[in-house]
């Protein structure tokens, strides 16, 4: 292999692009430009069907999530409101029981804290 540069070579007849093979590209690229154009104009119309499909699911979602805040929101005051009166009812059980038992588990309470037992006998 040599170092020389390559000469230009001039082009060949057989290399010459004729009318004919131009207007055959040209024709070629035409249908494919229609065909392209097509398939642009359904993708558009996929992706504005998308679009406003996928706005109407946010509405829905939107819908269907305050409605469930909504009930939680209830739930949760229904529980404080069945927490109070279980502390309330808690409190009138022990009152209850203080009036009932109260003498008698003072006594017991004494009785088994006593500091000698030796008396007892």
């Amino acid at each position: 292999m040599s170092n020389q540069p390559k000469s230009k070579k001039k082009p060949q007849p057989n290399d010459l692009v004729t009318y004919e093979d131009m207007s055959k590209l040209y024709w070629l690229m035409y249908q494919r430009s229609k065909v392209d154009s097509l398939t642009i104009t359904q993708l558009t119309d996929m992706m504005t069907w998308l679009k406003n499909h996928i706005i109407k699911l946010e509405k829905a979602n939107e819908m269907i999530v305050d409605k469930y805040e909504d009930k939680y929101e209830e739930y949760e005051k229904a529980n404080e409101d069945l927490k109070k009166q279980n502390t309330e009812l808690t409190l009138n059980v022990e009152e209850l029981k203080e009036r009932l038992f109260g003498k008698l588990t003072m006594r017991l309470k004494e009785f088994a804290t006593r500091p000698d037992k030796k008396k007892d006998n």
